[in-house]
Protein backbone atom coordinates (compact mmCIF):
# COMPACT_ATOMS: atom_id res chain seq x y z
CA UNK A 1 0.00 0.00 0.00
CA UNK A 2 1.43 3.37 -0.97
CA UNK A 3 1.82 6.20 1.48
CA UNK A 4 -0.58 9.13 1.42
CA UNK A 5 0.87 12.12 -0.38
CA UNK A 6 0.95 15.20 1.87
CA UNK A 7 2.06 18.69 0.91
CA UNK A 8 3.33 21.29 3.36
CA UNK A 9 3.49 24.95 2.35
CA UNK A 10 5.90 26.99 4.42
CA UNK A 11 7.84 23.82 5.17
CA UNK A 12 10.92 25.85 6.10
CA UNK A 13 9.21 27.67 8.99
CA UNK A 14 9.16 26.65 12.65
CA UNK A 15 6.00 24.50 12.42
CA UNK A 16 6.77 23.29 8.88
CA UNK A 17 10.21 22.06 9.89
CA UNK A 18 8.86 20.14 12.89
CA UNK A 19 5.94 18.73 10.91
CA UNK A 20 8.18 17.66 8.02
CA UNK A 21 10.42 15.81 10.45
CA UNK A 22 7.47 14.16 12.23
CA UNK A 23 5.80 13.12 8.96
CA UNK A 24 8.94 12.02 7.09
CA UNK A 25 8.48 8.27 7.57
CA UNK A 26 4.70 8.26 7.67
CA UNK A 27 3.81 10.11 4.45
CA UNK A 28 5.15 10.79 0.99
CA UNK A 29 5.94 14.48 1.55
CA UNK A 30 6.03 17.29 -0.96
CA UNK A 31 7.36 20.48 0.58
CA UNK A 32 6.82 24.02 -0.68
CA UNK A 33 9.00 27.04 0.04
CA UNK A 34 9.39 30.58 -1.23
CA UNK A 35 13.18 30.33 -1.39
CA UNK A 36 15.80 27.68 -2.07
CA UNK A 37 16.45 25.39 0.89
CA UNK A 38 18.86 22.51 1.60
CA UNK A 39 16.17 19.87 0.99
CA UNK A 40 14.03 19.14 -2.04
CA UNK A 41 11.13 21.56 -2.32
CA UNK A 42 8.85 23.13 -4.85
CA UNK A 43 9.80 26.79 -4.93
CA UNK A 44 6.82 29.06 -5.57
CA UNK A 45 5.45 32.46 -4.68
CA UNK A 46 1.97 31.38 -3.61
CA UNK A 47 0.59 34.87 -4.24
CA UNK A 48 1.26 34.37 -7.97
CA UNK A 49 -1.46 32.16 -9.51
CA UNK A 50 0.85 31.21 -12.39
CA UNK A 51 3.39 29.77 -9.96
CA UNK A 52 0.69 27.88 -8.04
CA UNK A 53 -0.93 26.26 -11.08
CA UNK A 54 -0.40 22.50 -11.04
CA UNK A 55 1.84 22.30 -7.98
CA UNK A 56 -0.65 20.34 -5.85
CA UNK A 57 -1.51 17.69 -8.44
CA UNK A 58 -1.45 14.22 -6.89
CA UNK A 59 -1.72 15.30 -3.25
CA UNK A 60 -4.15 13.66 -0.85
CA UNK A 61 -3.81 16.36 1.80
CA UNK A 62 -2.28 19.83 2.05
CA UNK A 63 -1.09 21.54 5.22
CA UNK A 64 -1.07 25.28 4.53
CA UNK A 65 1.43 26.98 6.84
CA UNK A 66 2.92 29.59 4.50
CA UNK A 67 1.97 33.12 5.52
CA UNK A 68 3.21 36.40 6.89
CA UNK A 69 3.31 35.43 10.54
CA UNK A 70 3.82 38.70 12.36
CA UNK A 71 0.78 40.03 14.19
CA UNK A 72 2.28 43.50 13.65
CA UNK A 73 2.78 43.10 9.90
CA UNK A 74 1.39 45.88 7.72
CA UNK A 75 -1.42 45.35 5.24
CA UNK A 76 1.09 45.49 2.36
CA UNK A 77 2.59 42.19 3.60
CA UNK A 78 -0.66 40.61 4.80
CA UNK A 79 -2.54 41.06 1.52
CA UNK A 80 -0.25 39.04 -0.78
CA UNK A 81 0.94 36.46 1.76
CA UNK A 82 -2.18 35.74 3.81
CA UNK A 83 -5.12 36.71 1.62
CA UNK A 84 -4.14 36.29 -2.04
CA UNK A 85 -1.82 33.33 -1.43
CA UNK A 86 -4.41 31.51 0.69
CA UNK A 87 -7.09 31.91 -1.99
CA UNK A 88 -4.63 30.74 -4.67
CA UNK A 89 -3.66 27.71 -2.56
CA UNK A 90 -7.24 26.69 -1.78
CA UNK A 91 -8.52 27.19 -5.33
CA UNK A 92 -5.64 25.25 -6.86
CA UNK A 93 -5.90 22.47 -4.27
CA UNK A 94 -9.60 22.07 -5.07
CA UNK A 95 -8.86 22.10 -8.81
CA UNK A 96 -6.14 19.45 -8.27
CA UNK A 97 -8.52 17.18 -6.37
CA UNK A 98 -6.86 17.50 -2.96
CA UNK A 99 -9.34 16.03 -0.48
CA UNK A 100 -8.17 17.65 2.78
CA UNK A 101 -6.64 20.97 3.80
CA UNK A 102 -5.31 21.86 7.22
CA UNK A 103 -4.83 25.61 7.73
CA UNK A 104 -2.50 27.10 10.30
CA UNK A 105 -4.64 29.77 11.91
CA UNK A 106 -3.87 31.68 15.09
CA UNK A 107 -4.99 32.65 18.55
CA UNK A 108 -4.90 36.25 17.25
CA UNK A 109 -8.39 35.58 15.87
CA UNK A 110 -9.62 35.73 19.49
CA UNK A 111 -7.17 38.04 21.29
CA UNK A 112 -9.41 41.05 20.74
CA UNK A 113 -11.42 39.87 23.73
CA UNK A 114 -8.38 40.84 25.83
CA UNK A 115 -7.22 43.96 23.98
CA UNK A 116 -7.73 46.38 26.85
CA UNK A 117 -5.70 44.06 29.09
CA UNK A 118 -3.63 42.36 26.38
CA UNK A 119 -0.22 43.37 27.73
CA UNK A 120 -1.12 42.13 31.21
CA UNK A 121 -2.60 38.97 29.72
CA UNK A 122 0.61 38.24 27.80
CA UNK A 123 3.15 39.14 30.51
CA UNK A 124 1.50 38.35 33.84
CA UNK A 125 0.66 34.66 34.26
CA UNK A 126 -1.70 35.45 37.15
CA UNK A 127 -4.06 37.30 34.77
CA UNK A 128 -6.68 34.83 33.67
CA UNK A 129 -8.17 34.95 30.25
CA UNK A 130 -10.62 32.34 29.09
CA UNK A 131 -12.66 31.90 26.00
CA UNK A 132 -16.04 30.29 25.99
CA UNK A 133 -17.30 28.14 23.17
CA UNK A 134 -19.93 30.83 22.50
CA UNK A 135 -17.34 33.60 22.12
CA UNK A 136 -17.22 34.74 18.52
CA UNK A 137 -14.07 35.76 16.71
CA UNK A 138 -12.52 39.01 17.86
CA UNK A 139 -9.23 39.61 16.02
CA UNK A 140 -6.54 41.77 17.58
CA UNK A 141 -4.84 42.75 14.31
CA UNK A 142 -5.04 42.70 10.52
CA UNK A 143 -3.05 39.47 10.82
CA UNK A 144 -5.88 37.97 12.94
CA UNK A 145 -8.40 39.19 10.37
CA UNK A 146 -6.39 37.51 7.59
CA UNK A 147 -6.45 34.20 9.42
CA UNK A 148 -10.23 34.47 9.86
CA UNK A 149 -10.35 34.98 6.09
CA UNK A 150 -8.53 31.65 5.69
CA UNK A 151 -10.90 29.91 8.11
CA UNK A 152 -13.92 31.24 6.25
CA UNK A 153 -12.39 30.37 2.90
CA UNK A 154 -11.98 26.79 4.11
CA UNK A 155 -15.60 26.71 5.24
CA UNK A 156 -16.65 28.05 1.83
CA UNK A 157 -14.69 25.40 -0.10
CA UNK A 158 -15.97 22.69 2.23
CA UNK A 159 -19.50 23.77 1.33
CA UNK A 160 -19.14 24.27 -2.43
CA UNK A 161 -16.47 21.68 -3.25
CA UNK A 162 -16.76 19.04 -0.53
CA UNK A 163 -13.26 19.77 0.76
CA UNK A 164 -12.45 18.33 4.19
CA UNK A 165 -11.09 21.28 6.13
CA UNK A 166 -9.73 22.05 9.57
CA UNK A 167 -8.19 25.24 10.93
CA UNK A 168 -5.76 24.92 13.81
CA UNK A 169 -5.54 28.05 15.92
CA UNK A 170 -1.92 27.83 16.95
CA UNK A 171 -1.14 29.75 20.13
CA UNK A 172 2.63 29.73 20.40
CA UNK A 173 5.61 27.97 18.88
CA UNK A 174 9.28 27.74 19.78
CA UNK A 175 12.32 26.30 18.10
CA UNK A 176 13.15 24.03 21.06
CA UNK A 177 12.29 20.34 20.83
Amino acid sequence: MSKKRVGITGSDGIVGTKLSSAFANQYDLRRYTLNTVVYESVIADLSDPEQVRGIFDGLDCLVHLAAEMSARAPWEKILPNNIIATQNVFAEAVRAGVKKIVLASTNHTQHGHFMKDLQAHLTDTSVEGRFNIEDGPHPDSIYGVSKLFGENLGRYYATVAGLQFVALRIGWTTVAD
